[in-house]
């Protein structure tokens, strides 16, 4: 649940973001794996969106719901 809030507070500062900026390099697997679950959490519930990737290894991008 903190990281949801994490997620849906950097959503108010910014429209968008990057997964990967959802997480730092010394949390590790584990921050990557939190991140993820509270992803589909958020995205289960309506609450974010995520953009399409046009290409291939395109960083995944969320964005607040009505942003697409």
């Amino acid at each position: 649940r903190a990281r949801m809030t994490q997620v849906l507070s950097a959503l108010q500062l910014r429209p968008c973001i990057a997964f990967h900026e959802l997480f730092t390099p010394t949390e590790g697997r584990r921050g990557v794996v939190v991140s993820l679950m509270a992803v589909l959490e958020l995205l289960k519930s309506h609450l974010i969106e995520v953009r399409l990737q046009t290409s291939a290894y395109e960083p995944l991008v969320l964005l607040r719901v009505g942003e697409l």
